[in-house]
């Protein structure tokens, strides 16, 4: 028996590797300003806490708490064995502000490049190069029609491309006429 192929289907997996390759294109052409606007938030964000231990260490090494107490004091003493603790304890917590920062900055770099929108030129070259497939998916994945296209929409219909979203509504397309045929009325003989 042989198995019967629509006209939308690609006959080899050439076809999709293609549109893959013409979508991660257009993804990274659009993308590669926010990966380094935001691979550079996060290098001058770590120099920076990197200094600011820095100093925070440097400051904890010359204190001392002979001032507090007379110099013989138990609790002098005490201060003074932990000391270097204490200001370790600082710099983990500037650490844990630190990156608690970084992380909110990517997300919302990570929120920015995928609002960007796709230029209707860039578009309009991209669908030239895609495969009617590739095309119905994208179509499928750019849900809200009333906003333009984004590059969000882009990596998404990417993703869909990469674990077969194609052969999916193929088969759903295939289901629902099974159906269709099953729900018409019978004719009595």
């Amino acid at each position: 028996m042989t198995q019967e192929t629509s006209p939308l289907a690609p006959t080899d997996g050439t076809v999709l590797r293609d549109d893959r390759r013409a979508l991660q294109a257009e993804v990274v052409r659009l993308g590669w300003p926010h990966w380094l606007l935001r691979g550079g938030v996060v290098l001058v964000g770590l120099w920076v806490f990197w200094m600011v231990a820095e100093s925070v260490l440097a400051f904890g090494r010359h204190v001392d708490y002979a001032r507090l107490a007379p110099p013989d004091s138990p609790l002098v003493a005490v201060l003074q064995r932990a000391n270097p603790y204490l200001w370790w304890v600082v710099v983990i917590l500037l650490a844990l502000l630190a990156i608690s920062l970084l992380r909110w900055a990517w997300q919302q770099g990570v929120r920015r490049e995928r609002a960007t929108t796709v230029a209707p030129g860039a578009l309009q070259t991209l669908a030239g190069q895609l495969s009617l497939p590739a095309r119905e998916v994208l179509a499928l994945v750019w849900q809200d029609r009333t906003q333009p296209l984004t590059l969000g929409d882009l990596q998404q219909a990417l993703r869909e491309l990469r674990h077969g979203r194609f052969a999916r509504l193929q088969l759903a397309r295939e289901q629902a006429g099974i159906l269709a045929v099953a729900a018409a009325p019978r004719q009595v003989l």
